[in-house]
């Protein structure tokens, strides 16, 4: 007759095989592969936003324009691949009677990039006049390209400068403090950043820059 749990054989035969270390090794490297496949290939991870230390605000046709550096980690297995396809950030107004709306929500124009002052009055010497200007800044503020989808693989960070530019309502010339929330549109779904509190330096706004620090606790 042949051996079957029914008369005892098959059950002896299996505790026999798990006697064996030999056995316990196969299990184990199975074990191990199946865990490497997952966290090399297949886990799917999530898309975190990073709001930064320090965001630009400007006034422009009486529209806000938010300059904010924002770092996207995408904590998927390393050979997996997300794309942020559409960013947005909303401006919530801790000083209500300084703007008409408390909410005023910002959509993504395009990408810029930073270059040190002193390379850029190399190439455009000509500006060098207005030394008074030049004494304050640091860096110069310059576009780079539309707004794009962007791939952000498994494992990694990406850090973009994003110009939001206002949707709709109109903005009052003086800003003291305000609380931005980032929003991402990924094929995974949407993914948003923690509130974070800023507070202005200047309060009045104009077309250049006015720089607003994060408050820490």
């Amino acid at each position: 007759m042949n051996d079957s749990p029914i008369n005892g054989a098959g059950h002896r035969s299996f505790i026999q095989w798990i006697k064996q270390p030999n056995s316990w090794l196969s299990v184990i490297a199975a074990i191990i592969s199946l865990s490497t496949f997952y966290l090399v290939y297949t886990r799917k991870g999530e898309v975190k936003i990073i709001m930064p230390d320090k965001v630009g605000v400007s006034l422009s046709n009486g529209n806000a324009l938010l300059l904010v550096p924002l770092t996207f980690t995408n904590t998927g297995a390393p050979r997996t691949v997300n794309y942020v396809i559409h960013v947005a950030a909303t401006m919530r107004n801790i000083d209500p009677h300084e703007i008409s709306d408390r909410n005023v929500d910002l959509h993504w124009r395009l990408e810029l990039t930073t270059v040190d002052k002193w390379r850029w009055l190399e190439k455009n010497p000509e500006q060098k006049v207005d030394r008074e200007y030049w004494a304050e800044k640091y860096d110069v503020v310059q576009y780079v390209g539309r707004a794009l989808p962007f791939a952000l693989y498994g494992g990694t960070s990406a850090t973009k400068l994003f110009d939001f530019i206002q949707d709709r309502g109109s903005f009052q010339q003086s800003l003291r403090s305000f609380e931005i929330v980032a929003r991402a549109e990924t094929p995974s779904g949407a993914v948003s950043s923690k509130m974070v509190k800023y507070v202005c330096e200047n309060a009045q706004l104009d077309k250049d820059y006015t720089y607003c620090n994060q408050e820490y606790h």
